[in-house]
């Protein structure tokens, strides 16, 4: 067995190369102790009476939840596959949208400063 210079490990003990400095014993320990956490959990879980509730919450995440209608016939279904590419970029470009963004921000500013001429003349009354 071959000897490691420097270290503060007694002769007659070696090191595992690699390991930070860990004997083989402590390294299949870890490993020991890992592994009955590991199956103790899941014996846990296994052994839950609450697991079929578990296991209902956690499949509504697989569901999908964008709240658009799949039917054509009912209200809000969105029907992009045959309106034309053309028209569809038309209406939904980034262009448009800040072009409604501003017209937002204006008619909020507008709102905002009837308010406040509302609220003036009540307190002037």
């Amino acid at each position: 067995m071959k000897q490691y210079r420097d270290t503060s490990v007694p002769r007659g003990r070696v090191l595992c190369h690699g390991t930070g400095g860990l004997s083989m014993k402590a390294m299949l320990l870890a490993l020991v102790v890992i592994v009955v956490v590991v199956g103790v959990f899941a014996y846990v879980v296994h052994r839950d009476p609450n697991r079929a509730q578990t296991r209902a919450a956690f499949a509504v995440l697989h569901e999908e939840s964008s709240g658009v209608p799949k039917d054509p016939a009912s209200l809000g279904y969105l029907d992009l596959k045959n309106q034309g590419r053309q028209e569809f970029d038309r209406e939904f470009s980034v262009d448009q949208a800040m072009k409604e963004t501003q017209s937002w921000i204006v008619q909020g500013t507008l709102l905002k400063q009837e308010y406040l001429l509302r609220q003036a003349e009540y307190k002037l009354a």
